[in-house]
């Protein structure tokens, strides 16, 4: 009882940073959230270095981590070495002397204990309201944060920051939940127009969305947000390059469309039209706007 009602406060938000022992943890979080040990991540690369995204977006407060997730087995169920009591663990030999009253109650027993697993990895995956992701360089980080998008259907609050090879394929799977009211894919240059899409069509709710350096986002996939999510507040599609990419034509949208009080607009195509706009439509609304560069 101790343990399920303390995991719905443990497992509601989880922090990941780029260090060593971070990693391990999130392999093993993966593992459970997904009920299946997954493949270790390859060697950190030039994870000391500053890349061009951080350097065009900054840096955010530290966040706390969240340690002693359950440990897994590599050989067995990644949940079975915190759920099972290993005097019912049964080997071949035994199981040969038992009699038929031995192994129905044998049979009771692990009967009982898949449920209590399944309830308790249900009880984990719904917990999960908040991920964030900061700095992981491994090239294969796509896989675990697949697996996790497609367990964690309450998720409410997305950040991955400057992950320099998240994928569009691996954040597909976060959306089609339709719960993100908080998505920051900050410095995730990978991130194109068609994730973006998505986020418009599946993600009505949102309410913050965070898209610095992500460079191949444009007024396309703006437009569609403007339009689908209507309760947007905070905005940010600041950049360094590509600068025509972001304009009026979404801008415009997102001032007329949506509940806009603080928008990033740093390095984007704005005009004094632009503006206006901003200005006509958001009126008092507005709280800040960034347009320097």
């Amino acid at each position: 009882l101790w343990h399920d009602s303390a995991s719905r406060i443990v497992w509601r938000k989880a922090y990941f940073e780029d260090t060593k022992e971070d990693l391990d943890i999130f392999l093993k979080f993966a593992s459970v959230i997904y009920d299946a040990p997954i493949p270790m991540l390859s060697p950190s690369t030039s994870s000391s270095s500053t890349s061009a995204a951080q350097l065009a977006i900054g840096q955010y407060p530290d966040m706390p981590a969240l340690l002693n997730y359950p440990s897994r087995s590599s050989s067995i169920s990644s949940l079975s070495t915190i759920d099972t009591p290993v005097e019912y663990a049964v080997d071949d030999e035994n199981l040969s002397k038992m009699t038929t009253a031995d192994l129905f109650a044998e049979m009771d027993v692990r009967a009982q204990n898949h449920m209590d697993t399944t309830a308790r990895l249900s009880t984990y995956r719904n917990a999960l309201r908040v991920l964030s992701i900061r700095k992981m360089k491994e090239k294969t980080i796509n896989e675990p944060l697949s697996r996790i998008g497609q367990n964690a259907t309450k998720l409410e609050h997305l950040d991955i920051y400057i992950c320099d090879h998240f994928s569009n394929e691996a954040l597909n799977p976060f959306l089609a939940h339709s719960n993100l009211t908080f998505l920051s894919l900050a410095g995730c240059h990978h991130i194109s127009d068609s994730a973006i899409l998505k986020v418009a069509e599946y993600c009505g709710r949102l309410e913050h969305l965070d898209l610095r350096a992500c460079g191949l986002v444009s007024d396309v996939s703006l437009s569609a947000v403007a339009m689908q999510c209507p309760r947007l507040r905070h905005l940010n599609v600041g950049r360094i390059r590509d600068r025509d990419k972001v304009s009026i034509k979404s801008i415009g949208l997102i001032a007329q469309y949506t509940q806009a009080a603080v928008l990033g607009l740093a390095g984007c195509d704005i005009d004094d039209a632009c503006m206006q706009m901003l200005a006509k439509y958001r009126t008092t609304g507005l709280e800040r706007v960034s347009v320097n560069s």
